[in-house]
Order: structure tokens, then C-alpha cells, then sequence
């Protein structure tokens, strides 16, 4: 190893050293499993995205994003966090990160088939993932988030009712893999019940069919079109309801004979129906 020394301080040797050092050495291992399960050639494959053949690959920069996102950024202008990170390319494979002009261009090069195409190559890849998942259910989790956004000129945000103006995405999660299965961007002040009854299939469809299905929403996620989607198919769910004063009526008149008990992982929770709404508390 080439040292230089530059000085001395008290007992101490000032020195430079060509050795490249990082303090992200745990995302090699991210990009183990990345290239494991052969990402980047799906995404050049199935992607094409950029009019013309120069610059990064799909791939890249597709990937790129990634990396600003899992290494804790916030928007693009992280991006030259990482880029002045001189040992972190290395990690990565790659001769250096897109700056953030370069990634907000390829952004806004995206059109919805380009988003259909995106979809499914996350389908391509659970597939290669699921051999090795050895769950024995599928309990989907419905959320929606509220993201405030960094820029003040971007298109199509609104403020949300917390006064933060940005986007409102919907995620599916499979619980008990940890796994996101779909993900759907909302305006700000979006609301996720209208959108219910066509996000959830869109989640099933990249979930593996021989499973036994359970379902577990907020009231975010309470129109009754979701609920007769269910019932029919025999689907078991847990929906918060709005503590309104009708509901509260109702259940307070049902007898304690209507509750019964059910598992969920190591919580016992009780249910009981009132009014055509089936209710759970943890027991």
C-alpha cells in the first residue's frame, strides 16, 4: 500500500493513502443477492426506456435509483452523497452513480408501458425467489403512506389532509415474507378506498395461488365493494372500521355469546358481527 506522509502531529504521522474506504461496506451483500437472482439482465432485457443507445444501461440506471433509495436517500440530489463516496462504486460494480440531472431525465422518460414493463420484471424475479420461500400462508397487509415531497415545482402532488404536499402510494405486503408485492402511486390527496377493488387484485396476481389467503386493512381500506369482493370467495379479512356512533351502538347490543376466538400469529383476537360488519378486538 503507497503511503505519503504529509507531516506529524505531536506523536502522530499525517498521511495520505490510494486505499478507497466506505462506511455502506453491507450493501455488497444487497448486490450479491441482486446478481444472484440475475436483475440486471432482466431489466436490460425487458426494459428499454432510452431512446437512443449511449449513456448508462437501463440496468444502471434503474439501479442506480435503488441504491440512493436503499442506502437512505430522499430524493436525487443524494445521489452526489454517494458520488463523492469513493469506495462505493467499487462495491457496486459500477464506474460511478448517475448524477441527479441524469436520473431526473431518464425519470421523465418514463411512460406507463415502460411502468407495465417494470411490473413485470418484479413478477420475473418472484418467480426465481419463490422455490426458496417457505411459508405456508399469505396474510396481505393494505397500506397507504403519505410521502411530503423534496421538490416544489413537481407535477401532479397535492397536499394530503396533514398539510404536507406530496404523493400518497398504496403498498400490499405479504406479512410473513416481508415481501412488497405491489405498489401503486396516489396524488397526495388521494384517497385508497376508491381504489381498493383494483389494487388488491393487481397485489394478488404477483402472490403465489396455492396459498391460503388472509387479508388485514385499515379504514383507509373500507368500501363495502372490497368487502363483497371478498365474501364471496371465502376470503378471511380484518378491516378497521371508523368508530362511528351507529357501529358503536350496534355492537354494544350484540351479545358476548356472538364473539369468537381466532389466532393470528401468537395474538388471540375476538370477533362478532353487527349490521352485516364483522368486527375484531384483541382478547
Amino acid at each position: 500500500m503507497n503511503t505519503t506522509v504529509l507531516g506529524t502531529t505531536g506523536k502522530f504521522k499525517v498521511c495520505c493513502r490510494a486505499s478507497r474506504l466506505t462506511a455502506h461496506a453491507g450493501i455488497v451483500l444487497v448486490r450479491a443477492v441482486i446478481e444472484r437472482l440475475g436483475v440486471p439482465q432482466l431489466l436490460n432485457d425487458h426494459i428499454k426506456v432510452q431512446q437512443r443507445e449511449r449513456g448508462y444501461p437501463e440496468a444502471e440506471n434503474i439501479l442506480s435509483l435503488c441504491w440512493n433509495s436503499l442506502l437512505g436517500g430522499k430524493c436525487l440530489l443524494d445521489l452526489n452523497v454517494w458520488r463523492g463516496d469513493p469506495g462505493l462504486p467499487e462495491l457496486l460494480g459500477v464506474a460511478s452513480l448517475l448524477a441527479p440531472p441524469t436520473a431526473g431525465e431518464f425519470l421523465r422518460a418514463f411512460d406507463p408501458g415502460d411502468l407495465t414493463d417494470l411490473h413485470r420484471v418484479n413478477r420475473l424475479i418472484a418467480a426465481r425467489v419463490r422455490p426458496h420461500q417457505t411459508s405456508t400462508r399469505l396474510t396481505i397487509d393494505l397500506d397507504l403512506s403519505l410521502d411530503a415531497q423534496c421538490s416544489k415545482r413537481k407535477e401532479g402532488s397535492r397536499m394530503n389532509y396533514q398539510g404536507k404536499v406530496g404523493d400518497s402510494p398504496l403498498f400490499a405486503f405479504w406479512a410473513e415474507e416481508k415481501e412488497l408485492l405491489f405498489t401503486h402511486l396516489l396524488r397526495g390527496n388521494a384517497r385508497a378506498a376508491p381504489k381498493a377493488i383494483w389494487f388488491l387484485p393487481q397485489a394478488l396476481q404477483q402472490a403465489p395461488p396455492a396459498l391460503p389467503r388472509f387479508l388485514r386493512a385499515d379504514s383507509e381500506f373500507y368500501p363495502w365493494e372490497l368487502i363483497e369482493f371478498l365474501e364471496p370467495k371465502g376470503f378471511p379479512y380484518a378491516l378497521t372500521a371508523d368508530q362511528s356512533a351507529g357501529l358503536k351502538q350496534a355492537l354494544t347490543e350484540l351479545p358476548e355469546q356472538a364473539w369468537k376466538f381466532y389466532a393470528s400469529g401468537l395474538t388471540r383476537y375476538t370477533s362478532r358481527t353487527a349490521g352485516g360488519r364483522t368486527t375484531r378486538r384483541r382478547g
